[in-house]
Formats: C-alpha cells, sequence, structure tokens
C-alpha cells in the first residue's frame, strides 16, 4: 500500500504535494529546448525495426547556427540510430565539446537494441514493455551515447512519451536526473499509450 507521504515512483501516477518543485518568484520565467532527435520514418505506416534513414539530420547545422547565435544551448534527446550514425554522431559531438549542446535520451524501443519484443503499436511505449526488456533498452542506448560522447546522459525523454510504472525507477538508476516524458493533460490512452490528462504543468 501506498504510504500518505509517499509516492511509489510511477510517472503515470499524479506527485504528492511535497514532491512539487516550489521556484521563487525572483526566478522569472525561464525555458530549457530539448529537441527529439529522431530516424526518419512514416507515423501512418506500421512499425518497423528496419530501413530508417537519419539524412534529415543534415538540416540541424542551421538550427544549431540559430541557438548559438541567440544563446540558447539545446538539449539533443537522441535515439539509437542517430547516436549509431558517424555522420550524425559527429556533427553533435562537436557541438558537445564547444559547450554549444548537450545530448539526452530519446528511446524508440522498436529501433534500440536488444529486439526481443513483438514488434507493434502497444510496444512502440517502451514503458509497456516487461521491465528487464526496458532496462536492458536504456542502458543499451545510454551504453552508446557514452561511447559516442564520452559520458552518459542525464536528461530523457521516452519516445512517444512511452513511460510506465517502472520507467521513474529504472532511469534513477541508470544515473539520469531529469525526465521530460511526462507530457501534462494529454491522453495516448486510445493509442495502446500512457494517460497524463489529469497530471500537472508544473515541475515535480
Amino acid at each position: 500500500m501506498q504510504s500518505a507521504h509517499h509516492h511509489d515512483g510511477n510517472l503515470l501516477r499524479a506527485p504528492l504535494p511535497e514532491d512539487m518543485i516550489a521556484l521563487p518568484a525572483a526566478f522569472g520565467t525561464r525555458f530549457m529546448l530539448f529537441v527529439d532527435t529522431e530516424e526518419e520514418f512514416d507515423w501512418n505506416a506500421p512499425f518497423r525495426r528496419e530501413g530508417h534513414g537519419v539524412t534529415a539530420l543534415a538540416g540541424m547545422a542551421r538550427g544549431q547556427a540559430y541557438f548559438a547565435a541567440a544563446g540558447v544551448k539545446p538539449v539533443y534527446v537522441t535515439d539509437y540510430p542517430v547516436v549509431d550514425s558517424d555522420a550524425a554522431a559527429g556533427m553533435m559531438g562537436a557541438w558537445v565539446a564547444a559547450g554549444e549542446a548537450d545530448v539526452g535520451a530519446h528511446l524508440h524501443p522498436w529501433v534500440n537494441p536488444p529486439h526481443v519484443e513483438d514488434v507493434n503499436a502497444a510496444n512502440s511505449y517502451v514503458g509497456s514493455l516487461p521491465e528487464a526488456v526496458e532496462a536492458a533498452k536504456l542502458e543499451a542506448l545510454c551504453r552508446r551515447i557514452e561511447d559516442r560522447f564520452g559520458q552518459r546522459p542525464i536528461a530523457y525523454r521516452a519516445g512517444r512519451y512511452g513511460v510506465g510504472p517502472n520507467s521513474a525507477r529504472l532511469l534513477e538508476a541508470a544515473g539520469f536526473r531529469l525526465d521530460t516524458s511526462v507530457r501534462s493533460r494529454f491522453d495516448y490512452s486510445h493509442q495502446h499509450g500512457p494517460d497524463f490528462h489529469g497530471l500537472p504543468q508544473n515541475p515535480y
């Protein structure tokens, strides 16, 4: 039974009052820019493991130049096909080395090893997979990012916002400090996904 003073960590449940982050008025209005950085595919077609390109990512250089000129340091939450691409990883690695960008993790389970689950709409949400499979995919992505950029990611956004009951615990164990998967006020349950419609928009 969940204690009145202890949240079970399930990101699909509303936070407790003491979980909310209180920001002083002097903090003002600030923003963080996260860029979902993923392979090319047709959202209207069935999910599949193969046949995805990353050539469109060459256009990111134009956006990055704009961000740098504006003094904005984006976080590219990056999935496995992107970080596995020499060209994409090299381009983003130069931005990271220059201190102009950071790289986080973005997990699309159908293209992220280990490939042990059936590929279908329900399994496109990594939080719906068995805990051991979600953990293994997350670790594979973290290791590949570390191989490419020299450090493990600390910011995360699940592909399709697909967190589940085990995700928070697994993210904490993997060393993540920030999750941006919860899309408050949105409900994806009609697509086999999570329901966030009752969750707050304030940070917690």
